[in-house]
């Protein structure tokens, strides 16, 4: 994940779902990120969506979380999250990043997963 990002984007494997307007489901995320470059990786994290060919979005909107990867670390970024469909369709959801704090790439990265309980 190339530093002085400008876009989201899914660090990982993603998956859709058909949802309604106005359906809810729960969210749970993880990912192992890290960085080998010299100086630390500072970016944004959530969960993403993405509807169509739309962009990538974090389902929090702005409430995202802030990552800071720690030169030659890997660590367990999570997050959970309730979203609310804004119409139907299919969404694409996946582990979101935006690397857009600092020129370091998020380079040393492993496992990620996102679930997903729908109501």
């Amino acid at each position: 994940l190339p530093g002085s990002a400008t876009a989201i984007v899914f660090a990982g494997p993603t998956f859709n779902l058909t949802l309604t307007a106005g359906q809810t489901i729960l969210l749970n995320g993880s990912a192992m990120l890290g960085t080998t470059t010299a100086g630390n990786a500072n970016f944004q994290f959530d969960i993403g969506y993405k509807i169509g060919s739309g962009a990538t979005n974090f389902v929090s909107g702005g409430n995202h979380q802030i990552g800071i990867a720690l030169t030659g670390s890997r660590d367990s970024f999570s997050t959970s999250r309730i979203f609310q469909a804004p119409s139907t369709g299919v969404y694409m959801f996946g582990f979101a990043v935006l690397n857009n704090g600092s020129a370091n790439s998020l380079n040393n990265n492993d496992y990620m997963s996102v679930s997903a309980i729908a109501f």
